[in-house]
């Protein structure tokens, strides 16, 4: 099995502006504004994705699941929330083909609410799945995720993400006086709603 991103998202789902006001910075200053900049690409990195925090994908992006054969039964998709899957596959000619949709149901699609659980995907009733090829990997699955928009992604996790830019601009150091410097309960209490429910 190998997930990997191919396409990263084009958009960030908080801006500069944004963590600027919530810091109550006024006016221009590249070099702050280019450190919050890099702040909210940490945050990001923090949260989204499989190896995120949350576990899952914030704006939009796509993903690959390669596996080496057919899933028996249910298997429950690696990311959410989603708004597409497609699968594609490696004849026994070599040659890669797209697998119908007909042939499987997907379940748990397009909710970017928090709570959502992981989308799952099930072969339709009486289908007969084609032989593969011999390669490593020759079923790759497909998946679009995230908001396409910064105002798809839930306000919650915007504010937590915003929040923590703002907590982590104000605390650089790694150690501050009393001990280290903790995430809020405030945005750890925001965050914990939109965690991947296993």
């Amino acid at each position: 099995m190998r997930l990997t991103r191919v396409t990263e998202p084009e958009i960030e789902a908080i801006t500069t502006a944004e963590v600027k006001a919530y810091l109550s910075i006024l006016g221009d200053d590249t070099e702050r504004d280019n450190l919050i900049a890099m702040l909210i690409g940490a945050v990001t990195e923090f949260l989204d994705g499989p190896s995120g925090i949350l576990g899952r994908v914030i704006c939009e992006q796509v993903w690959t699941l390669e596996l080496a054969s057919w899933p028996t039964g249910g298997l429950a998709l690696p990311l959410e929330p989603l708004s597409a899957v497609s699968i594609s596959y490696t004849d026994t000619a070599g040659d890669s083909q797209a697998l119908s949709a007909d042939a499987y149901d997907l379940e748990g699609l397009g909710d970017l609410g928090a709570g959502s659980a992981r989308p799952e995907l099930t072969w339709a009733d009486g289908v007969t799945l084609p032989e593969l090829g011999t390669e490593l990997y020759p079923v790759t699955i497909t998946m679009t995720g995230g908001g396409a928009t910064a105002g798809a992604v839930p306000k919650g996790l915007r504010t937590a993400m915003i929040m923590l830019a703002g907590h982590w601009f104000d605390n650089r150091p790694a150690v501050v006086a009393g001990g280290m410097s903790e995430v809020p309960l405030t945005i750890s209490a925001l965050l914990a709603r939109y965690r991947r429910m296993l």
